[in-house]
This record gives structure tokens, C-alpha cells and sequence, in this order.
């Protein structure tokens, strides 16, 4: 994994926040963040803290460039839109496809 220029994915359960989706994206050391959390409070919480993220991120190198939030994606299932959340075995199955990404059609040249 090259962690100059990445894409990373972290589907969270946690007690306090809940569900939390992190999609972290890196290119040329610089990052930029979207937060997926049902809870209002949640962007208030990581805006508060965008000082000591960028720091952070600084610290080790790298180059806070953006943040969004938004709220934990809601899947089709069976005709019906269903949160990811208490949908079992059903949610499990489809959940891998809500991170497949789009077929590339292109040409990439590393020199």
C-alpha cells in the first residue's frame, strides 16, 4: 500500500457514536475525510476538533485538506430503502457492495 496516495474505508460500530463510516482519501500526502453518522451532533464534534486533526496530520507529514460529513448510507433492499443499521444477515450480505467502487475506464502512466 503506497500511504502517499490511498483510499481507506472504515465501517465503525461504536457505543457513543453508533454506526460511523470513515472514507479517507489520499493523494500526494494531502488528505481529505468524509464522515458518514446519523447523529446531529456529530459534524459540531469533528468541526470543533478540525485544528487537531490538521495538527495531527501535520505532525506525521501530511496535509488536512477537507472534511464532510454526511449522514451513514441507507441501502436498497428488496424495493425498500433500509438503514444499514438492525437489517441483519440482509445488511451483511449487501454491505461489501456499498463499498465496491465503479469500474475504471482509463489509463494510468507512473513515471
Amino acid at each position: 500500500m503506497d500511504a502517499s496516495n490511498c483510499h481507506l474505508v472504515f465501517d465503525l460500530q461504536m457505543k457513543s457514536l453508533g454506526n460511523t463510516l470513515l472514507d479517507v482519501q489520499v493523494v500526494n500526502r494531502i488528505v481529505s475525510l468524509h464522515v458518514r453518522n446519523d447523529l446531529p451532533f456529530t459534524a459540531e464534534l469533528l468541526e470543533s476538533r478540525k485544528d487537531e486533526i490538521t495538527e495531527a496530520l501535520a505532525s506525521i507529514g501530511y496535509q488536512f485538506l477537507s472534511m464532510k460529513c454526511s449522514p451513514y448510507p441507507v441501502l436498497q433492499l428488496a424495493g425498500a430503502e433500509k438503514s444499514l443499521e438492525g437489517t441483519g444477515g440482509q445488511a451483511a450480505a449487501a454491505l461489501p457492495s456499498a463499498y465496491v467502487q465503479k469500474p475504471y475506464k482509463g489509463v494510468d502512466i507512473r513515471v
